[in-house]
């Protein structure tokens, strides 16, 4: 269980799934994905309890018109629903959006429960006062409300394993001080909707700190970065002009988790398109 992540650059594959509709495309996509991955998870538990593989004993969930329905199927059944993906995965190692260095790596995971670290390593990249990214996470605040009610029910529901979020001073002074929380910052990410905007994308990864214009984070509050980043319209210029700043690799699975999220963010404003995001 957990976040799917699909950087929503149109394509063949999409397209042959969808019946020429990218979007509906882009669901089969997951449901395949959903499929095979399951398959792979259980097939040598059930041989090595000598199950056969056409049994019957997977339990799926599926959305119908009149709801959620369970259903019974095995291992050849999720195989086979899975294997129109070998028939289109030949253009991903040449796509943009390919950001997993796989067939349909445009499609990525953030598992759940969130662990505590991974909300940590958010918090503390939260840009500090006087700089650009500050002043945007602050500006968002105010003008969209994000009071991270939502995710706070999912943390009762354990989608978060730490009891409370890690909260973060922007602001202080005598008589009040302003702050953020990752509650707050999750909800910019899955409670805003399932398509994220590209610059949405890029917004946030400035108030991480992990976006760099031509080779500098923004430690200021000069606002040419953020004209820079309206104005880079094109694939190529992104590229050449902007950086993903993650910082150092870990073999920590919480915090690659988060790399991975900003990774999405940024290959989505990179190939600016939507971020689907399916939490």
């Amino acid at each position: 269980m957990g976040a799917d992540l699909i950087v929503h650059l149109d394509c063949d594959a999409k397209r042959a799934f969808g019946d020429g509709d990218p979007t509906e495309g882009t669901e089969a996509m997951i449901r395949m994905r959903k499929s095979r991955s399951q398959a792979m998870a259980v097939a040598g538990q059930l041989q090595g309890a000598g199950v056969p593989l056409d049994r019957p004993v997977i339990t799926v969930v599926v959305e119908t018109a009149e709801g959620r329905q369970e259903r019974k199927v095995s291992v050849v059944d999720l195989l086979a629903e899975s294997a129109p993906l070998q028939e289109h995965d030949g253009d991903c190692p040449d796509c943009p959006a390919n950001l997993g260095n796989q067939p349909y790596g445009c499609l990525g995971f953030v598992p759940y429960p969130i662990g505590p670290d991974a909300e940590l390593w958010l918090a503390g990249r939260i840009q500090p006062s006087g700089t650009l990214g500050h002043k945007l996470l602050c500006d968002a605040l105010r003008d969209f409300g994000y009071t991270g009610e939502l995710i706070a029910q999912w943390r009762e529901r354990g989608l978060l394993t730490a009891p409370e979020p890690q909260t973060v001073v922007l602001r202080k002074a005598w008589f009040a001080k302003t702050t953020v929380d990752t509650n707050q910052l999750f909800q910019a990410l899955f409670g805003v909707g399932s398509h994220l905007e590209p610059t949405h994308c890029a917004l946030v990864l400035m108030w991480l700190g992990a976006l760099a214009f031509d080779g500098e984070v923004p430690t200021t509050l000069d606002p040419a970065p953020l004209q820079t980043l309206l104005s880079l319209t094109d694939m190529e210029q992104r590229r050449a002009r902007t950086d993903l700043v993650l910082g150092e690799p870990t073999d920590n699975p919480d915090i690659k988790a988060m790399q991975l999220l900003l990774g999405y963010l940024y290959g989505a404003w990179i190939c600016g398109v939507g971020l689907l995001v399916d939490a």
